[in-house]
C-alpha cells in the first residue's frame, strides 16, 4: 500500500479496507467452500494438476508477453510494475486479495447459492469478466472493440483455468498459476 501513487488518503485506511474485506472473503471461503462443493479449499500436492497448470501457465504467460501486454501497456501503464520493489508488492497483493476476490470468495459464494460446482465455477467466470470489463470500460481513452474483445476472450480463458485450478487443487495451485502469469512481469523489467 505505501508504494500506491497518488493515494488520495492515510495508508492506514486502505489497509483497514483491505483487511477487513479479506476477512469476510475468507469467511464465505471457509464456511460455504467444502461445504457446497464438496472439495476443500486446501488440498495435497497432486503432481497431474501441478504439472498441468505449470505448462498452462508458462504458456499463457508466454502469450500474453508476447500479444497482451504490448497492446494494454499503453492503455494501463499503472498496471505494470516499473521495479522489481513493486513487482513484488503486485504479485503480493495479487496473491493475497486479487484471487481472493475474483476466484475464491466468488465460487464459494455461487456454489451455496446454486449448490452446482459446475455452475458456480461458470458464475465466477462470468463475475471475472464482469470485472473486466468494468475495467476496460473505466479508462479513460476508448478501448478499440477488438483490443477489448481480446482482453476479454483472455480474461474468460485465465479466470476458467483459475477456477479448475481451484477445484482441483485448491488454493496453493491457483496461487502457483498467478504466481507464474506475474513472473512474466518481472522477466520483461530484466530486459
Amino acid at each position: 500500500m505505501a508504494l500506491w501513487l497518488g493515494r488520495p488518503g492515510q495508508v492506514w485506511v486502505m489497509e483497514a479496507a483491505v483487511f477487513t474485506t479479506a476477512f469476510f472473503l475468507w469467511a464465505f471461503v471457509f464456511a460455504w467452500h467444502g461445504r457446497y462443493t464438496g472439495r476443500p479449499a486446501f488440498v495435497a500436492p497432486r503432481l497431474a494438476p501441478w504439472a498441468a497448470v505449470t505448462v498452462a501457465a508458462v504458456f499463457g504467460a508466454a502469450l500474453a508477453s508476447a500479444f497482451l501486454d504490448p497492446v494494454l501497456r499503453p492503455l494501463t501503464p499503472e498496471v505494470y510494475p516499473g521495479s522489481a520493489r513493486e513487482w513484488a508488492a503486485m504479485a503480493l497483493f495479487d496473491a493475497g486479495f486479487v484471487q481472493l476476490f475474483l476466484c475464491f470468495a466468488p465460487m464459494a459464494y455461487f456454489a451455496r447459492v446454486s449448490s452446482n460446482p459446475f455452475l458456480a465455477g461458470a458464475a465466477t467466470v462470468g463475475f471475472g469478466l464482469l470485472v473486466a470489463a468494468l475495467r476496460l470500460k473505466g479508462l479513460p481513452a476508448p478501448v478499440p472493440f477488438l483490443t477489448a474483445a481480446a482482453v476479454l476472450a483472455v480474461r474468460g480463458v485465465s479466470a476458467a483455468c483459475c477456477v479448475w485450478a481451484y477445484r482441483e487443487g485448491g488454493v496453493l495451485l491457483t496461487l502457483w498459476w498467478t504466481l507464474l502469469l506475474d513472473l512474466r512481469l518481472l522477466a520483461a523489467l530484466a530486459t
